[in-house]
């Protein structure tokens, strides 16, 4: 099936004889597909130039007509969601289209690196949580770039010379949630889903668009890229600007062509910046979503401690890259407050506390965007923790909290005030937190700096609302911090009421 188009399979043999008669749909549109619950749907396509298209759903019927490119679009009314499922049918005067068993309800998109691609199959208790995983309400549609996968691997000459944004991810279209189609699945993606359906008891869709070591500059467009000055170098000569590892996988996958065409241009790669928002995120913006999983980060954190001060790593450069994309997001979905839920990076022994403090730092400075941590369900020497399902269902909580207002599933406990007195740090927090006494029966994980830069271990209490937080050593504070180890869960013990793990956090003195 080729990229983003779904072709009725008579119509080749009618187009080679009398071109312009198929319909064609984006491969988004299938078999037992969710719509976005309490929005417009819109449905577009292909048609035979001034043709007239009827679109008909329920109890709507809605009419358009192809322009010169045979392009159209219609826009269905809002619906509530339900289990009631209908027939879409599309019609022109020479063809007709029909796609079964479609629902309403809410549509998530979830999209990042490998993380994210990770099969549910390859999750711990895998085999007691698909046996009884199935679930008609929940419906998955998967996009991969397979036969390209940026893998130790060669990639064939002939298929890059044919790669292009339209042609890179493939999806077999809507499927039903059952125990096979689960398992190959994302399982972020999966198991939110699954969580979501049962506390909102309606139908949930989830998109999954990603691929292993993508960075975030791959899900910009290039035009955004080329007009931002400080990321303006990865919309030209990209090879020479993308993170270390990510240029020699890429280097492995592309060395037959650079050696069979040495003076060519390079041809496309998932790691070209711009190409996975052409392949995969701009294709999709018509189609109406509720919000956004993202889980991504790894190849835009430093592997080695010597990486930490390389350019490729800079904080505040990978910051304006996230925010960038999420802002771009927004715009071509025209929503400005489109809900996107980052998912921290989580403990490994790689040196990622300044990426997860630039994650926080963006849920603070965005409207509407949610951090999720995850340092405690990581795993220190796999960068693929296979504890996905406690924080997949952290996310659907959070998701609950904050986009529909389910008040009980989660406690967003955050700092709103921190004043430095003297010999003392006191934070105020927007609700009590609490010691895991699993890890420790006294606070641990915070730790105060001077003047020089240096952090000490520090001796903290809780006092209502507020954690107070010294050490006898340092007289005059000038910074405070929490959780800032490569793989903190072992060495960090500050939770909510509900048990969820308090985010890391750095504070200076001069930043009230």
């Amino acid at each position: 099936m080729t990229k983003f188009k779904v072709v009725l399979y008579f119509c080749l043999l009618i187009n080679s004889i009398t071109p312009g008669f198929c319909l064609e749909l984006p491969s988004v549109f299938s078999d037992h597909m969710v719509l976005q619950q309490g929005k417009p749907i819109r449905i577009w396509g292909k048609a035979e130039p001034k043709q007239v298209v009827k679109v008909s759903y329920a109890n709507q019927l809605k009419i358009s007509k192809a322009n010169k490119y045979g392009e159209w679009q219609v826009v269905l009314d809002a619906m509530e969601g339900g289990y009631q499922a209908y027939k879409l049918v599309i019609t022109t005067s020479n063809n007709q289209l029909t796609l079964k068993d479609i629902l309403i309800g809410e549509v998530w998109l979830a999209a990042g690196q490998s993380n994210m691609r990770f099969e549910v199959a390859k999750t711990i208790d895998a085999n007691s949580e698909l046996s009884k995983s199935s679930n008609n309400s929940i419906r998955l549609l998967d996009y991969n770039g397979d036969d390209l996968y940026p893998d130790d691997v060669i990639f064939d000459i002939d298929k890059l010379s044919k790669l292009n944004s339209e042609n890179y991810l493939h999806t077999e279209g809507w499927k039903l949630s059952t125990q096979k189609n689960n398992a190959s699945f994302s399982a972020v993606a999966f198991y939110f889903a699954a969580k979501l359906q049962k506390q909102l008891d309606v139908p949930v869709g989830v998109i999954n668009v990603s691929v292993g070591g993508t960075m975030t500059e791959n899900f910009i467009s290039k035009s955004t890229l080329a007009s931002t000055p400080e990321l303006s170098p990865l919309a030209e000569h990209w090879l020479t600007h993308i993170m270390p590892w990510c240029k020699e996988r890429a280097l492995l996958n592309l060395s037959a062509w650079i050696e069979h065409f040495p003076e060519k241009p390079l041809p496309h790669h998932p790691y070209e910046p711009g190409f996975m928002f052409d392949s995969g995120i701009k294709p999709l913006s018509p189609f109406q979503i509720k919000g956004v999983i993202w889980y991504q980060g790894e190849s835009n954190a430093p592997i080695t401690e010597n990486q930490r001060l390389d350019s490729y790593f800079s904080k505040e450069l990978n910051k304006l890259k996230l925010k960038t994309m999420i802002k771009e997001w927004r715009q071509i979905w025209q929503e400005p407050s489109l809900p996107f839920n980052i998912v921290q990076l989580p403990g490994m022994n790689r040196p990622w506390a300044e990426y997860r403090q630039l994650q926080s730092e963006i849920s603070n400075e965005l409207s509407n965007v949610s951090l999720v941590v995850s340092y405690d369900q990581g795993d220190a020497a796999d960068v693929h923790p296979k504890r996905k399902r406690i924080l997949s269902e952290r996310i659907a909580r959070l998701t609950l909290y904050k986009i529909y207002a389910k008040k009980q599933h989660y406690i967003d406990t955050n700092i709103h005030r921190v004043d430095f007195r003297n010999k003392q740090v006191v934070m105020s927090l927007t609700d009590p937190i609490f010691i895991n006494k699993q890890l420790s029966n006294s606070i641990i994980g915070v730790e105060i700096g001077d003047e020089n830069g240096k952090f000490y271990r520090a001796q903290a209490r809780l006092n209502g609302n507020s954690l107070v937080v010294w050490n006898e050593h340092v007289s005059e504070p000038k910074a405070v911090r929490y959780a800032w180890f490569d793989d903190p869960k072992d060495k960090a013990n500050l939770v909510t009421k509900l048990s969820d793990p308090i985010a890391p956090f750095l504070y200076f003195k001069h930043l009230k």
